[in-house]
């Protein structure tokens, strides 16, 4: 099934869920549904450079490439919010004469209709249309060895959540057992996006292979909202500094050293569309701990978020690429052994 085809399949589950939070049929404006299930709402997805999947680099790590099923598809629709707007208008205006009886109800209505219709466009958008948004660098510095006594480089895999029940091949799962993927950060910690099923299943398929899992639930009761803080909290103030040390432990515990070990095979993370926590976490990576230029990180940032230019900026935001600046990266050093 083509990609443009998931896409409208999703574009009308998405319809049909607002539909029946009204509990009656109701006639939604053809020129609306056929906009929003049309192939120019879901933009032609950017395919990233070799510099963010790269096969040699793959192959230095004893892997296969080909047995990688994960693509570096990824794109944003900047007028989702728009088109759910306007399906909830519509809606609205077909509700029974005093089934919203007043300003506070009718808002409250509009508002969660908007909000169903959204998160369910862009499931459809990033999962449904399997648009993987993957990316792999190796640690610098940092090795595991195998069974067999061969060292490798540590290599950090990421991309948005994929879906790994559609019947075909898995990127989850060939990162499990053939990318030699010890721990999975599962970096999501919202519940907007409906993925409760696909999480488990990944949850599930991670033990099966031998690799340990970190969850949203794990996340939260750990390290707390600390994305959240970073986007609301002004930089000066004591909640963005928490916020750092809480994104700095994460880093610490989830990928330098999992379980309080150095990494016993690759890692795997991902959040939710692969471009705000994972890009944060990646940059920090790639600024701290692989020493890169900030051109570079910023350039490979704006690859994941299906940046094209300042006009079109995907889903960039400027505010991602400043907690990469301001983090401390002498906060990513780990304790001594024994202390």
């Amino acid at each position: 099934m083509s990609r443009v085809r998931r896409w409208k399949q999703g574009v009308g589950l998405a319809l049909g869920l607002a539909l029946a939070l009204v509990g009656r049929p109701l006639l939604v404006r053809a020129d609306a549904g056929a906009a929003a299930a049309s192939a120019s709402s879901a933009p032609a997805p950017l395919t990233q450079p070799q510099e963010t999947w790269d096969p040699a680099l793959l192959r230095q790590a004893g892997l296969n490439p080909a047995a990688l099923h994960c693509n570096q598809l990824v794109s944003w629709g900047p007028d989702l919010q728009a088109q759910a707007q306007e399906v909830a208008d519509q809606i609205q205006a077909q509700l029974p004469h005093g089934a919203l009886a007043t300003a506070e109800a009718r808002s409250h209505f509009h508002d969660r209709v908007t909000d169903i219709l959204f998160w369910r466009l862009v499931r459809t958008l990033i999962i449904d249309a399997e648009q993987h948004n993957a990316g792999v660098i190796a640690l610098r510095g940092y090795h595991w060895t195998d069974s067999s006594g061969v060292r490798h480089p540590v290599l950090v895999f990421r991309s948005a959540i994929v879906n790994n029940g559609g019947g075909g091949p898995s990127c989850s799962l060939s990162l499990l057992e053939s990318g030699a993927v010890r721990h999975v950060v599962n970096l999501y910690d919202a519940d907007k996006i409906p993925v409760g099923a696909i999480i488990d299943r990944e949850q599930a398929m991670a033990k099966s292979c031998g690799a340990t899992y970190f969850s949203p639930d794990e996340a939260e009761r750990r390290y707390g909202s600390w994305r959240n803080q970073l986007r609301q909290a002004p930089e000066a103030s004591a909640d963005y500094r928490r916020a750092m040390q809480s994104l700095a432990r994460l880093i610490r515990e989830q990928i330098l050293a999992p379980g309080g070990q150095p990494p016993q095979g690759n890692i795997y993370l991902h959040c939710g569309g692969g471009m705000h926590r994972s890009g944060i976490v990646m940059g920090i990576l790639d600024r701290c701990i692989n020493q890169e230029s900030l051109q570079v990180v910023e350039k490979r940032y704006r690859f994941h978020t299906a940046w094209r230019s300042a006009a079109e900026p995907g889903g960039a935001e400027a505010g991602n690429l400043q907690v990469i600046k301001n983090f401390d990266c002498q906060s990513l050093r780990l304790p001594a052994r024994g202390s």
